[in-house]
Parts: C-alpha cells; sequence; structure tokens
C-alpha cells in the first residue's frame, strides 16, 4: 500500500502544478491525511440503524426509539469516551452521552432547529480501531424529509457502507433511489436484514431471495445479504445469553467486518481516493475543453456558437417541468382533502360518543360538568388527529418524496441535454456536467393539536355561574353536537391549512431551487465562452489554447494513471 499512496501522492502533486480550482482537492488531501476510514450505516428509517451501531459498539451509546429517531449525522471515532456536538456556526461543545438524544433526535431537536452540524462521540471498542469511524445517518423516506437531505449529503464522504434493511417491508422504492446514487460513491457494500427474531426461517429466505434479486438487478452483481438481529444481540449482551447471541446471527457479522478490516479496508479506501480524484479530474476537463473549443473559434463564428447555444437553451423548456410541478402539487393536495373528507366521516361516531359520556356524568354543579366535558372532548378530539396525522404525515411525506425524487430525475435528464447541446454546438466531447444530488432541505409535515384558552368550553360564563343544574344540563346536551363539530371542522381546517402551507412551500422551493441549479451549469459554460470573447488577438488567443491544450493532456495523463492505479486493486478481487 505504499507505493499505492505514493503514486496517488505523486498525481495529487501534479494536479497542484496545474491551474485549477483546488478546493475539492484540498478535501481529498485532508481525508489521505487523516486515513480515516468512513463506515456509514444507511438505510430507510426504522430498520434498527442506531441498535445495530451499539451492537458493533458494544454499548447503548445512540438513542433508540419506536418513532423515526435519528435527525443528525453522528460520528463514532475510537477514543477516550466522550461526546461532542458541533453546529452549523462552526462552534463545538463537550456534552454527556446521556445528552445526545437532545441534539440527535426530531423529538427534541425538530427540524434541527439547534443548527447541529454533526455529534461525535469517541469510545474505546475494538471495532474502531485501525482509524474506522461508524457513521450514523438519518433515516431516508420518512416524514422528515430534510433527514433525507443530511443522508445524500454524506454519501460523498463514504469508503463503505452497512446497508441496513429489514423484512417488514422488504426493499422500497426510496432505497432503491438511495441505492442507486450510493453506488456513484461507495464501491463496497454490506447489505443486512435486521430483525429476524420476527419471522419464521421460511419467511426469511423468501424475503432474502426477494431483496437480493432487487440489488443484483440495480448492482449488476452478486451480492450477500446477512440476516441478523441487531435486538436479539443486545440482549445477549445484556443477559450473558449465548442462545439469544446465536439467533442473533451478529458473530457472522463480526467476523465478515473483521476480515474486512483487515484485508480489504486499505484497498477499499486508496479505491475510494482514486475515484474522488477521477471524479475532480472530469470536472475540470470539461470546463478546460470547452474553453479550448470556444477559443480556437474566430470571434465571429464564437459570437454565432453562442447564439445558437442561447438559442437550444431556450428550447429546453424549464416552464414545462414548473407546470408539471404544479400539477403534482394540485395531487398532493387533492389526496390530502379526499382523507380529510374521509376523517370527517369520524364526526357522527364523536358525538355519539360525547352524548353517551355526558350521560354517565353525575355531578353537582354547572361548572364541573363543563370542565369534564371540556376534557373528554378535547381528550376525543386529540385520539382522532392524532391517528390521523400519524397516518397522513407518513402519507403526504411519501408522495412529496415522489415528487421530489421525479423531478430530480427529469432535472438531470435536463442538465444532461444542456451538456449534450454544448457538445453539439462546440464540436467537443464532454463528461457530465455536475447533475442535482439535492434540491433543498425538504419541509417537515407537522400539526399542533392544541385550543386557545376558552375555546373548548361548552358554556359560556354567564352559564356556568348563574344557571341551575338541571337548565344547565339541558343547554348543555342541546348545544353539544354543534359545538363538536364547530371545534371538528375547525381543526380540519387547521390541519388542512398547515399541510397545504407546507405543500406549497415545498413546491415553491423545488421550483427556485431547479432555477438556480439549471443556471449553476448554464452560467459556468457561459463565462467560459464570454472569457473566450476578451482574447482580443491572436497572439493571446494561441497562447491560451496552448496552456489549455497542456492542461487538457496534462490531465489527462493523470486521470489514466489513476485508472491503471484502480485496475491494479481489481485484479485484487476485492471489486
Amino acid at each position: 500500500m505504499v507505493n499505492l499512496e505514493q503514486a496517488i501522492q505523486s498525481s495529487i502533486q501534479a494536479l497542484k502544478a496545474l491551474p485549477l480550482d483546488f478546493s475539492h482537492l484540498s478535501a481529498i488531501e485532508d481525508k489521505i491525511q487523516s486515513k480515516q476510514f468512513n463506515f456509514v450505516v444507511i438505510g430507510q428509517f426504522k430498520r434498527g440503524k442506531s441498535t445495530l451501531i451499539n451492537a458493533l459498539i458494544g454499548k447503548d451509546i445512540l438513542p433508540i426509539s419506536v418513532l423515526p429517531l435519528t435527525s443528525i449525522v453522528t460520528i463514532i471515532n475510537y477514543g477516550e469516551q466522550k461526546a461532542v456536538v458541533c453546529f452549523k456556526g462552526g462552534s463545538c461543545k463537550n456534552i454527556e452521552l446521556n445528552e445526545i438524544s437532545f441534539f440527535v433526535t426530531e423529538k427534541y431537536n425538530p427540524n434541527n432547529k439547534l443548527n447541529v452540524e454533526y455529534v461525535e462521540i469517541f469510545y474505546p471498542a475494538d471495532f474502531l480501531k485501525n482509524s474506522v469511524r461508524i457513521i450514523d445517518t438519518p433515516g431516508i423516506g420518512s416524514v422528515y424529509e430534510h433527514n433525507s437531505d443530511v443522508s445524500y449529503q454524506f454519501l460523498p464522504k463514504a469508503d463503505a457502507s452497512l446497508f441496513v434493511l429489514s423484512p417488514d417491508p422488504p426493499i422500497t422504492q426510496a432505497e432503491i433511489e438511495f441505492l442507486k446514487d450510493a453506488q456513484k460513491y461507495i464501491d463496497k457494500f454490506f447489505f443486512l436484514l435486521n430483525k429476524i427474531d420476527n419471522f419464521k426461517p421460511n419467511e426469511l429466505k423468501e424475503i432474502i431471495e426477494f431483496n437480493r434479486s432487487v440489488i443484483e438487478n440495480l448492482v449488476s452483481k452478486k451480492v450477500d445479504i446477512i440476516p441478523i438481529s441487531a435486538k436479539l444481540a443486545q440482549e445477549a449482551r445484556f443477559e450473558s445469553n449465548k442462545d439469544k447471541q446465536e439467533q442473533s446471527n451478529i458473530e457472522k457479522l463480526y467476523h465478515r467486518l473483521d476480515n474486512f478490516i483487515k484485508e480489504e479496508q486499505a484497498s477499499v479506501f486508496w479505491y475510494s481516493i482514486i475515484n474522488n480524484l477521477i471524479r475532480y479530474i472530469d470536472t475540470q476537463m470539461n470546463f478546460f475543453k470547452l474553453n479550448l473549443a470556444s477559443l480556437s473559434m474566430s470571434q465571429a463564428k464564437l459570437q454565432e456558437k453562442i447564439k445558437l447555444f442561447e438559442d437550444s437553451l431556450e428550447k429546453l423548456e424549464l416552464d414545462e417541468y414548473i407546470y408539471w410541478l404544479e400539477n403534482k402539487t394540485k395531487q398532493v393536495i387533492n389526496v390530502l382533502d379526499k382523507d380529510i373528507l374521509t376523517l370527517k366521516e369520524q364526526l357522527p361516531q364523536l358525538i355519539s360518543k360525547i352524548t353517551d359520556y355526558f350521560n354517565t356524568l353525575n355531578t353537582s354543579s354547572t361548572s364541573m360538568l363543563n370542565e369534564q366535558l371540556k376534557s373528554y372532548l378535547q381528550g376525543q378530539i386529540e385520539e382522532i388527529f392524532s391517528v390521523f396525522l400519524q397516518i397522513e404525515n407518513q402519507k403526504i411525506g411519501q408522495l412529496v418524496e415522489d415528487i421530489y425524487n421525479q423531478l430530480l430525475e427529469k432535472i438531470n435528464a435536463l442538465i444532461d441535454n444542456i451538456t449534450k447541446t454544448a457538445e453539439e454546438v462546440f464540436e467537443v466531447e464532454l463528461s457530465k456536467l455536475t447533475q442535482v444530488e439535492q434540491l433543498i432541505e425538504k419541509s417537515e409535515f407537522y400539526f399542533l393539536i392544541k385550543e386557545q384558552p376558552g375555546v373548548l368550553d361548552i358554556m359560556v360564563d354567564f352559564f356556568k355561574s348563574k344557571l341551575p343544574l338541571f337548565l344547565g344540563k339541558k343547554v348543555i346536551y342541546k348545544s353539544i353536537s354543534e359545538r363538536s363539530v364547530e371545534l371538528f371542522d375547525r381543526h380540519c381546517g387547521r390541519l388542512r391549512y398547515d399541510f397545504v402551507k407546507r405543500i406549497k412551500e415545498t413546491a415553491q422551493k423545488f421550483s427556485s431551487q431547479v432555477e438556480e441549479k439549471l443556471n449553476q451549469n448554464i452560467d459556468a459554460i457561459k463565462d467560459i465562452l464570454n472569457a473566450a470573447l476578451q482574447k482580443q488577438n491572436d497572439e493571446q488567443r494561441q497562447n491560451e489554447i496552448n496552456k489549455i491544450d497542456n492542461c487538457i493532456k496534462s490531465l489527462s495523463s493523470i486521470r489514466t494513471n489513476l485508472e491503471n492505479l484502480k485496475n491494479q486493486l481489481k485484479q485484487d478481487g476485492k471489486f
């Protein structure tokens, strides 16, 4: 590996001798310097990723819950036990291990209101030796859509991945889409099927075969799926129970990871570094090629080509995608409206339950009667709407997620068209322009069931204090149905307003970010073309052409050397 590292360092030094943008190259150098190997744990929410990590390091450090939980990237390093939270402003502070949940979970840090960048944990676990870091990412596909974004953002930093599935449900479309993107950056995956303790062996066999066929079709190679139960592994550790340890199948995973760290980790690390360098070179080459093509033209021809390029861009019809997004947004709102109409069908049952409860009350004052009914009505409304919201949050969130993924595909296809247009107009072959991997920090959908003081009162204060009980009961009985309808409708209206507002805000952000990302690619091309126009005389232009031509040749040579290094690693059978 020393020779491999030296060869890579030689390539980096050769790159630094060229007039390039070094910001990304510096990040690659930092990674080489630290030798940190990022083992990223990814998968859909509620697959048991945090429980798995706790089992791997042998301590319950990461919080777990029955609800979608992790919202912040958490990095676990080898070292003396401590935890550090780092914020987006650049500051960091030490925290206790039992305080981690206050910074990384949706419950205590909803929508990352604390602006946490990441939490870093140090713990002397054997698995973390040899510069291995475990990265716990938020689950993809949850209603907390910004969590999916965080997971996507971390892909370029991953060296290998534990991709966690579970039997119920088998691999989902959200996971398939994520895996498509993940394999662009990650070359080594360990596919795990967690929570096997809830299923029979014949059921597990069928689920494993289904997942394997889907994944192999996607990655175009054979894959092995390791069935485990992180929960049983944790229980086995607490209880010193060998039977549970065996049932968990965790030892097979330990053995597989241990062999990987001993035999393959170094190769995978350098393979990841090489791929990062090749992607960096391809980006730099694009703009050199365009610059060279534009400088090789006369000013008259270049101006003609620029106009032709701009005319071609106008035909791409961005408005078509915005119109598509508007229609999709309306479809989601229509689904919401239908679901709210279905929700309202529960109103007669609510009135019946309140009437039955009213008939069971035996109280000595109208005020007490009012308070009891108010409390009961509030409890019933909270129960109905909480159940509805749990389902609707998931449903609407998934619909928006699907729109997001479809729009990404459409926009990335549009960027490919821009690349193709530039190739045809300027007669130059380009690698793909930078595609859109993240549009926005997607909106969280939520709804608070609460009322301002007094609005749940069944009677006004005058009735509470003045009417005799027998008359107060009659007034309450007469108004209870009407008031229940009023309160139910008010909640439905507030709920709809909140959802529609957030759906439209998300769609608007999609729209503006799409335009921004496209313009970034287009403007980069235009900047090169305009710069070429500034070269006034033939000598200037020729000097610039010679410089760029030499840079392209140097980059091509460096890229070839890196590809040769990749091939050497492949010959070892690691990829």
